[in-house]
């Protein structure tokens, strides 16, 4: 009896894990690319393929990644994992301490040799030389990873794991100071606004800064290059509920609420934004325009070279300048750098930690930067004057 029973159970055990799949696709219910990655697509069928069993392991892997059930499973045992015993799964992350979750590539990686640093540092002060010969007003910004404002969230074994990106860091801030570059020190001003505020200034499950974070940034900004306005003090206007990308990262997929963070300058400050198909690889540029109906905003046009700290910011940049223009690390070149700053008033050079050393290595070997800047044609300039909405001369200074 006990016998035929346990088989009972198995049956409908089998039959409920092949319907309920069919009956979350039939009812609407689709998979979602929970990981930092897309689906898989199911392959198209082919005959000569019958008996190629690289085929079915395509197959079998689309039918996995499509299976409603397994979005469900995933966050399930990601999360019991870290709620009951602090782990994260995924090989992009780490579990820090209380409840801290790091990214792993902020963690590892060897020394770099001084030298290099040196040649890179050299190139990107050519450029910003070059920009001071054309009488256009520059900054360059490296925003900090979480574990260099949060060390103390580390672990003592991700501490000593992370040490030459400790020693990296150091370098790379000594090259700055030393160097005659135009540049905020963001290291410094986060550590001490984390002393100064009860608010994170980065999320515990997040790899960005959070808008309490970059307000500093865009207040410098305006410090510096639109010292007429007045900002007004910091106020939380409401929150946002969405997946921090660390949580996605491991699986989870928690959602949790941010602050959004603006200036109290009085009236309101809109921004309506267009993407800029180009013909180079890489994402759309993305140009900004902003109105405001009570304090005034700044017509100095801002070029920014940027990543994804920048979307942190972008509505904040927006309450102190009308027209920005934003172009992503993986689509900018030397030329069309050149043309866009041409005919811009400020320009904004920002990069996330992580990612500085790859980046001045793919665009600083050499003065090609600077060398655009200097060489700049008619042609490119009209070029960076057609991507304006509102033409105008020059702010006089």
């Amino acid at each position: 009896m006990g016998f035929r029973v346990a088989r009972f159970v198995l049956f409908g055990w089998f039959l409920f894990v092949l319907v309920l799949p069919a009956g979350l696709h039939f009812s609407g219910h689709r998979a979602q690319p929970i990981e930092e990655r897309p689906i898989y697509d199911i392959p198209a069928f082919q005959v000569s393929r019958i008996l190629d069993p690289e085929y079915y392991g395509e197959l079998d892997r689309a039918v996995v990644d499509r299976n409603p059930v397994r979005e469900v499973a995933i966050k399930a045992y990601s999360r019991i994992g870290y709620l009951l015993f602090g782990d994260v799964t995924g090989t992009q992350t780490v579990s820090g301490s209380d409840g801290w979750i790091f990214l792993r590539q902020t963690l590892l990686g060897d020394c770099i040799a001084p030298e290099s640093f040196d040649r890179q540092i050299w190139a990107l002060s050519a450029l910003g030389r070059a920009l001071d010969d054309a009488g256009t007003p520059y900054i360059f910004l490296v925003a900090p990873d979480k574990e260099a404002i949060y060390s103390d969230n580390l672990t003592r074994p991700q501490q000593e794991l992370s040490r030459c990106r400790a020693i990296n860091r150091a370098l790379l801030v000594d090259r700055l100071q030393r160097s005659r570059l135009a540049y905020i020190d963001a290291w410094q001003a986060l550590k001490a606004l984390r002393t100064q505020m009860d608010q994170p200034v980065y999320h515990p499950l997040d790899t960005h800064w959070t808008q309490h974070g970059s307000a500093f940034f865009v207040e410098e900004l305006a410090t510096r290059f639109a010292p007429e306005l007045s900002l007004g003090p910091l106020t939380v206007k409401g929150t946002e509920k969405r997946a921090p990308d660390l949580s996605r990262m491991a699986g989870m997929n928690f959602i949790r609420e941010f602050d959004l963070v603006s200036f109290e300058r009085g009236g309101q400050q809109n921004r309506s934004s267009t993407q800029v198909p180009h013909p180079e690889p890489g994402r759309p540029y993305v140009l900004n325009t902003s109105v405001s109906d009570g304090a005034p905003l700044s017509q100095k046009r801002v070029l920014f070279v940027h990543d994804s700290f920048l979307h942190v910011a972008s509505d904040q940049v927006s309450q102190v300048f009308e027209d920005t223009f934003y172009m992503h690390w993986d689509s900018v070149t030397p030329e069309r750098f050149a043309a866009f700053a041409s005919t811009a008033d400020v320009v904004v050079i920002q990069t996330v930690e992580r990612e500085t050393f790859e980046r001045l290595s793919a665009h600083f070997r050499s003065e090609a930067y600077a060398n655009a800047v200097r060489n700049t044609t008619p042609e490119m300039v009209a070029e960076g004057l057609a991507l304006w909405p509102r033409l105008r001369p020059a702010p006089i200074e």
